[in-house]
């Protein structure tokens, strides 16, 4: 709805203008919405952006830098949906089974395997990382693990 319309509404319900075409208060309000509509649209933009299910680009962007995702999926659902993944996590409950939902987080395929001697957890990746991408992986994915236990991420 234009402003031109919220406006014509609330001022007639008061009973006190005559807000008709051609009159100078409908000339004075056409003015005003005309600068207001660019602004409330904006607002909407922005409305939209504080929601994963809603936000199409700074919204997402900004949680994906905040959260630190590495999701090669770069299409709009697949952005949401490793976002919702994301905010889903609690490091306190990390299995097997967690780990893998993690690994959809990245859009990272691979294997994982836990080394009882070593007490250390790896992941056989099979995807082209780069080593910027193996770093980034391998310090998020690492926070996640007991402190008494490592992680590694092997390239394959």
């Amino acid at each position: 709805m234009s402003e031109m319309a919220v406006m014509k509404r609330i001022l007639e319900q008061t009973g006190l203008y005559d807000i008709r075409e051609g009159t100078v208060i409908y000339a004075e309000m056409m003015a005003y919405a005309a600068g207001l509509d660019p602004y409330f649209e904006e607002l909407e933009r922005l409305l939209g952006e504080c929601f994963v299910d809603t936000a199409q680009g700074i919204g997402l962007t900004l949680r994906e830098a905040w959260l630190g995702t590495m999701n090669l999926d770069q299409t709009l659902t697949g952005r949401r949906n490793a976002l919702r993944r994301a905010l889903s996590i609690n490091s306190r409950e990390v299995t097997s089974a967690q780990l893998q939902n993690v690994l959809q987080l990245f859009n990272v395929h691979g294997t994982l395997t836990y080394d009882q001697t070593n007490h250390k957890t790896v992941l056989t990746c099979t995807d082209p990382l780069t080593s910027a991408q193996k770093q980034r992986l391998q310090s998020q994915l690492g926070q996640l693990m007991p402190c008494w236990a490592s992680f590694e991420v092997v390239l394959t």
